[in-house]
C-alpha cells in the first residue's frame, strides 16, 4: 500500500498530483492508496472525489502550518489502520512525516518516502496576493533577511516583517494573513533555486539558507549586503526570533511580573505556583505605572503563557521537601515556599540559550545590545543584569566563550 500524505498540500494541487502518482503505482502493479488530507479540505470532499475514487481517505484536524503535529497524528493512522496491509511508500512534502514515521513503524520496517513532483511546490495562480506586495518585491525581502547561518522557517516572518511592516500580521490590512504566505514564499524561492532548505537537526522547521550560486555571487560582486557585512543588531534579530517562536521576551514587564512572584511567595507560602504567576501578572497589568509600548494592544494573554513557559525551561520554584524544579503539569498547583537563588537572572538565561539555539550571535563586547533586548534598557544598570546572566550561564557550563562570542556547550 502507499500513503499519499495530502495534509501540507492546497486542494487545486491535488487534483494535478494524484494522476501521476496514480499512473506510476499503475505501472508497478500498485492498486492499493491511501489518503489523507487537511480536516479543512472535507467541504472539497466531492469535487476531489473524482480525483481520489474509491480508494480508503481519512482526514486530520490539525493546521497544516504545524507539521510536527501533522506528522504525529499521521503516523497514528498508520499504526491504526495501514499496517495490517502493510506500507510501502509514503509520498509527502513534510520532512517530519519520515521522522514520525520511524518512530512508529517497527525497526524492519521497509519504506519508501518521495516527496511530490517539484511543480506542486510552485505558487499557484490567484495564491499570492500579487496585488498587497508583488512577489518578486517579497522575494528580494527575503533574500535581504537570511543570513549567512540560515533561518529557521519559524523564524522569518518576524525578521521579514522587521524589514517590511506589509509582513506583520497585526497588521490592519487582513491581506498580511493570508493562508500560506511565507511558505509560498519560500517555495516559491526554492523553485527559483535561490534558497536552499536543510532539515537534518529539525525535520519540522528547516533551516533556509540562500543558495551557494547566489552567495557567492554577491560576494563577488562585492556586495554590501547586510546579510554578508553587517548582521542586524541582537536586538533587532533577537526580537524577531524570541517572538516568532512565542518566547516574549515582554521586556516591559517581565522583571515587574518576577517582583510580584516574590511579593507572594513572601506573603504567602501556601499560594500555588500557577497562581503565583497569574496573579502577579494580573498586578502587573492593574498598574498604572508600568510603561507599554505605545500604538497597539499589549498581548497580555500571549505574556501569560509565555511566563508559564519560560518557568517550565528552568528548576527554579520550590516546594516543601523537594529539591527546585521547573514548571509541569504535576506540580504547578503545588504550594510555592519559595524560589531558588539568583531564579530570574537563570529565567533570563533561558532566552539567550534559546537564541544561541537559534544561530543567533551574542558577544560579550555588546552587553549594550543584549540588555536592549533583555529589558529594554542600554544603561548601566542593565548591562550589569545582561553580564550576570551570561556569567551564571557560564558557570553552569551551558554556554562557552569563543573569542568573545558565546555559543551554546
Amino acid at each position: 500500500m502507499w500513503l499519499i500524505d495530502f495534509t501540507c498540500v492546497s486542494v487545486p494541487a491535488i487534483p494535478q498530483i494524484t494522476p501521476s502518482i496514480r499512473a506510476e503505482a499503475s505501472a508497478l502493479g500498485i492498486d492499493d492508496l491511501f489518503f489523507v488530507l487537511n480536516g479543512n479540505s472535507r467541504s472539497q470532499k466531492n469535487a476531489l472525489s473524482r480525483v481520489l475514487q474509491s480508494s480508503p481517505t481519512e482526514y486530520v484536524d490539525v493546521p497544516w502550518q504545524d507539521r510536527a503535529e501533522l506528522a504525529r497524528e499521521l503516523a497514528k493512522l498508520v499504526v491504526n489502520k495501514v499496517i495490517p496491509p502493510g506500507i510501502d511508500v509514503v509520498y509527502s512534502n513534510n520532512p517530519a512525516v519520515e521522522v514520525a514515521l520511524a518512530q512508529a513503524l517497527s525497526a524492519d520496517a521497509e519504506v519508501t518516502f518521495r516527496p511530490f513532483p517539484r511543480e506542486s511546490e510552485s505558487i499557484g495562480q490567484g495564491d499570492w496576493p500579487e496585488d498587497f506586495i508583488p512577489i518578486d518585491d517579497a522575494l528580494s525581502i527575503l533574500y535581504s533577511v537570511l543570513t549567512p547561518n540560515g533561518l529557521r522557517r519559524t523564524d522569518i516572518r518576524g525578521m521579514l516583517a522587521s524589514r517590511d511592516s506589509r509582513f506583520d500580521k497585526s497588521s490592519k490590512d487582513t491581506r498580511a494573513r493570508t493562508p500560506r504566505l511565507i511558505s509560498m514564499l519560500i517555495e516559491e524561492a526554492k523553485r527559483r533555486h535561490k534558497v536552499v532548505e536543510h532539515h537534518a537537526q529539525h525535520p519540522s522547521n528547516g533551516l533556509i539558507s540562500l543558495s551557494s550560486n547566489v552567495v557567492s555571487r554577491d560576494l563577488a560582486r562585492g556586495n554590501d549586503d547586510d546579510r554578508f557585512e553587517s548582521p542586524q543588531p541582537l536586538s533587532v534579530q533577537g526580537f524577531s526570533v524570541l517572538r516568532a517562536d512565542d518566547m516574549g521576551p515582554f521586556s516591559e514587564v517581565r522583571w515587574h511580573v518576577y517582583e510580584e512572584i516574590a511579593k507572594a511567595v513572601k506573603d504567602d507560602p501556601t499560594v500555588p505556583a500557577d497562581k503565583a504567576i497569574n496573579d502577579a501578572l494580573e498586578k502587573v497589568r492593574a498598574n498604572d505605572g508600568v510603561t507599554l509600548p505605545k500604538g497597539k494592544k499589549y498581548a497580555w494573554g500571549n505574556a501569560l503563557n509565555f511566563l508559564y513557559l519560560l518557568f517550565s525551561k528552568s528548576a527554579v520554584l520550590g516546594f516543601t521537601g523537594d529539591d527546585e524544579a521547573a514548571l509541569t503539569i504535576d506540580n504547578r498547583e503545588k504550594p510555592l515556599v519559595r524560589l531558588a537563588d539568583e531564579w530570574q537572572y537563570r529565567l533570563d538565561g533561558e532566552l539567550v540559550i534559546h537564541l544561541l539555539g537559534k544561530g543567533v550571535t551574542v558577544a560579550g563586547d555588546r552587553l549594550d545590545e543584549l540588555a536592549g533586548l533583555l529589558y529594554c534598557d542600554r544603561r548601566y544598570e542593565a548591562q550589569r543584569r545582561a553580564a550576570r546572566v551570561l556569567r551564571l550561564l557560564k558557570e553552569a557550563d551551558r554556554i562557552q566563550d569563543h573569542d568573545g562570542v558565546y555559543r551554546r556547550a
